[in-house]
């Protein structure tokens, strides 16, 4: 950015500075509207006590960031693709986006905060500051852990951080939104599932608070007649000697003096179990990640269907919002079209061993993959011939596939 830019951007700047909601409309509003029925404060925080909702948090931060992306190179004459070792993004996007963290733990961040937010800022939005160098290249992809605002006038749309003091253009931000209705901001799903949070947390505390007072009793004596403080222990402690106790199930009690015994029911009922099923469905159904994952065995479906189904409705939809997002600022307009960067889901979508090998046949046999790419998926050294692709399905066809041989051993530390 050179001095002009920046002189201009500091006179914006004092034209656009505010003062109260208008700074940071989501933090005002879940602020005012944190407030449910239950009475209970949905935030950040209090959100994670729920078991289901973290585990959903960490199932879907952990796979998306678990899955390869790096920058592809695309050849305009025959549209083949190659990856792009030699540009700046790949050491980037494969192993370090800043100095601070590694590609894992970037990506994992920025989908937990997305999902629930963070102490400063609310969830639904993650902004990631493109840090240049003079020549333009990225250098750093650096997350931005401040409250902001979005300052839009005729010409350019602008990023004012607040506790930096720096306003950012949006082409030196990369923005990633969930759940926007205006293209522009995402919305804070805490704010409008306030009330399913605040229900299954109220469900958590009540449940902590009745079995940490002790208040787990299976019945109680009573009795018509008034008892002095003696009278009333020499009857708890008969009781006790003789009926309680693992070696006292199935006895029969005979009481006397005109002593009762009324048994109350358990502490966790069955309405409190179904309560607690249904909420891991409310999740599963918020975040798009199966109820196996969460805990929860449903024996209608089958695991690889339950797979194919999160990856292709859940991940999918993060994937492409990431690569939307960096496709279009992280390359110049000289690259656009040749470079971008992608998520290769094909290794979630393979199922188990059975249908990998039943999939890979099929793909062989039709000519879309051939021996050396099949390999590399799996993980394999390519040997050489392995490029030709299958024979052809036709009965009168003359080629004869070459039988793969493993490569011989190059150096001592191969053959070990």
């Amino acid at each position: 950015m050179g001095i002009f830019d920046r002189v201009n951007n500091l006179f914006k700047r004092s034209q656009t500075n505010t003062l109260g909601p208008a700074r940071d409309w989501q933090l005002w509003r879940s602020l005012f509207s944190s407030q449910n029925k239950h009475k209970i404060n949905v935030n950040p925080k209090t959100s994670l006590e729920v078991p289901s909702f973290w585990r959903a948090v960490d199932v879907l931060s952990t796979q998306f960031a678990a899955i390869d992306f790096i920058p592809y190179r695309i050849n305009p004459d025959d549209k083949t693709i190659e990856e792009a070792r030699t540009h700046p993004l790949y050491k980037l996007l494969k192993y370090r986006p800043s100095p601070h963290y590694d590609t894992f733990t970037f990506r994992e961040t920025i989908m937990r905060r997305l999902l629930n937010g963070s102490p400063k800022t609310s969830a639904g939005n993650v902004l990631v500051e493109i840090v240049r160098n003079s020549q333009g290249s990225v250098q750093e992809l650096k997350i931005i852990d401040e409250r902001y605002q979005v300052v839009i006038d005729d010409e350019m749309t602008y990023y004012d951080l607040e506790e930096s003091k720096k306003l950012l253009r949006y082409d030196e931000v990369l923005h990633f939104k969930a759940w926007s209705f205006d293209g522009i901001n995402g919305e804070n799903p805490l704010v409008y599932l306030n009330n399913t949070f605040g229900r299954a947390i109220s469900e958590l505390r009540h449940a902590a608070s009745f079995y940490g007072n002790g208040a787990q009793v299976d019945l109680i004596l009573e009795t018509e007649m008034p008892l002095n403080e003696q009278q009333r222990k020499i009857i708890e402690q008969s009781w006790e000697h003789k009926y309680s106790g693992p070696d006292s199930q199935g006895k029969t009690a005979l009481l006397s003096h005109g002593v009762k015994a009324k048994p109350l029911g358990k502490g966790v009922s069955e309405a409190d179990i179904n309560s607690r099923k249904l909420t891991v469905e409310d999740i599963s159904n918020i975040t798009g990640v199966p109820l196996p994952l969460l805990g929860q065995i449903d024996g209608r479906y089958n695991l690889e269907f339950l797979n194919r189904l999160f990856v292709q409705y859940t991940l999918r939809g993060w994937c492409k919002r990431f690569e939307a997002e960096m496709n279009s600022k992280l390359f110049s307009d000289r690259e656009m079209g040749r470079i971008e960067v992608r998520f290769d889901l094909s290794g979630l979508m393979q199922g188990d061993l059975q249908a990998q090998a039943s999939f890979f046949r099929e793909m062989y046999n039709i000519r879309v993959f051939n021996p050396n790419e099949i390999r590399q998926q799996l993980g394999k050294n390519p040997y050489e011939g392995g490029d030709r692709y299958g024979m052809p399905l036709a009965s009168n066809s003359t080629e004869v596939p070459q039988q793969p041989t493993e490569p011989e051993p190059n150096t001592e530390e191969d053959a070990l």
